[in-house]
């Protein structure tokens, strides 16, 4: 996060432990810290009684803040000498307390299932972009949230916009869009995109789910450690689907018959007779069950970013994770 301190923080009376707290975040490169009025007189009298020590700590914060400063931050907010904090305004104006407390939280990852789907982000993140997610959450600037569903995510959402205005700056989401065809998300999809708003960032995929994901590779895999050959031909048979569309929207926990019924019947348009051959429709009436979303954990099978360009996902995933990045630091 980038936090721009007005010049009139370092007057007479400056919460000085409060500001060196900001600078601290700073030198520790998790934060970017710029003053106001390009320094300012208020500043420079402040930095001049401090001890020696801390002015070097100052320095060095600022110096590190402009060299993070190449890449941006999509986060900004502006800290001055205020009663109260505006936290809708753009960007967030807020006092010196709220600012040491927004910025010493966490930073939220919120997924429908932080285990695998977090492995999921690790393995589409190229090794720098793995290696900074990493560090963020073994220190503890980063902290992964179990959403649950889509109508669970949505009512955390909600409640997050109505009461947590610091922790709408320092969120972001990964879900799926259930989408049966391409660029028609579902409704509890969509409704979640919509709470989000401009306030929250998040990712939703394209294809329907995470499962959707697996690349060819890791599931045969998986298929082959389970050790059912029926498995295997359901396997054979869902990439002998040769359009990439019908892979990315097959229903891949349930199958065929899990979509039976529904009041769109959109899913005839994909796998209907004239698309799909009766024998190879039959071996996908089954789906490959709710425990395929573990794949991404499963260090045995180990898919890298490797497996997911040869899907064909890397560019969606790796471009998500790049603005995830830019909302974190």
């Amino acid at each position: 996060m980038r936090a721009v301190l007005d010049d009139g923080l370092f007057g007479p009376g400056a919460a000085t432990l409060s500001l060196m707290r900001l600078f601290a975040f700073a030198g520790e490169g998790r934060h970017r810290i710029e003053i106001g009025d390009e320094g300012g007189p208020l500043f420079e009298a402040w930095l001049a009684a401090r001890s020696p020590e801390d002015r070097d700590d100052v320095l060095l914060a600022l110096e590190i803040s402009r060299e993070a400063a190449r890449t941006p931050s999509k986060r900004t907010v502006n800290v001055a000498r205020q009663a109260v904090s505006d936290w809708t305004s753009r960007p967030p104006s807020l006092t010196l307390p709220d600012a040491a407390m927004l910025l010493g939280m966490p930073f939220g990852l919120m997924f429908e299932n932080w285990r695998s789907d977090y492995k999921f982000l690790l393995a589409a993140a190229n090794p720098q972009q793995r290696a900074e997610i990493t560090q963020w959450k073994q220190l503890g600037w980063a902290e992964l949230h179990n959403g649950g569903g889509l109508s669970d995510m949505q009512n955390r959402v909600e409640e997050i916009k109505k009461e947590e205005p610091a922790r709408r700056l320092a969120l972001w989401l990964l879900f799926d869009s259930d989408a049966r065809t391409a660029g028609k998300p579902s409704r509890q999809s969509r409704d979640l995109f919509g709470a989000c708003g401009r306030l929250i960032p998040r990712h939703q995929l394209t294809r329907r789910s995470i499962e959707n994901y697996v690349p060819e590779r890791a599931l045969r895999a998986w298929a082959a450690k389970k050790g059912d050959t029926t498995l295997k031909h359901r396997v054979d048979a869902f990439y002998s689907m040769s359009d990439a569309e019908q892979r990315h929207h097959f229903p891949m926990k349930g199958g065929l018959e899990s979509d039976r019924g529904s009041a769109d019947g959109e899913n005839q348009d994909l796998y209907g007779p004239e698309r799909l051959r009766p024998a190879l429709r039959a071996r996908l009436e089954r789906g490959f069950g709710d425990k395929l979303r573990d794949v991404f954990a499963d260090e045995g099978i180990g898919i890298q970013t490797h497996d997911l360009r040869r899907d064909g996902s890397f560019d969606e995933l790796n471009s998500a994770i790049g603005e995830l990045l830019g909302w974190m630091k």
